[in-house]
């Protein structure tokens, strides 16, 4: 599971910086030098898009969150309820990107051995170590 959640930790560290073409090269080339097949290069990009769908999820609600406190800040009232059902949409989307990373992480995972998860896992402790 450690490792499960270092690959989770490495693949949003790609995908919450700058330019997201040269991440994806990056996480292509991370699995070509690591000898995965091409199903297995094919997961491990579908985890990268898993997680790149969250995260530019959580980044666009950002901007509708300062939106929405502006515009209550101005008006007469709050509507507690309605606030809260929009909130909750919210979440179901942003479970719902979860979920489907989640199922591409174990599908990835279950297709690697524990010599290539080891391997990945080094590879991406360094990586972390050096963004540190």
């Amino acid at each position: 599971m450690t490792k499960l959640l270092t690959i989770v930790l490495f693949v949003l560290a790609t995908v919450t910086s700058a330019s997201s073409s040269a991440n994806e090269t990056l996480v292509k080339l991370l699995v070509q030098s690591h000898g995965f097949s091409e199903q297995q290069q094919e997961l491990a990009l579908d985890v990268y898009a898993s997680f790149k769908e969250v995260a530019d999820a959580a980044k666009s609600s950002k901007g509708g969150l300062k939106d929405y406190f502006a515009t209550v800040a101005e008006s007469d009232q709050l509507d507690a309820a309605a606030a809260f059902e929009a909130y909750k949409q919210w979440q179901l989307n942003i479970d719902g990107k979860v979920l489907q990373l989640l199922e591409a992480m174990s599908q990835l995972h279950a297709e690697l051995s524990v010599e290539q998860r080891q391997a990945l896992l080094q590879k991406l402790l360094q990586a972390n170590a050096k963004a540190e």
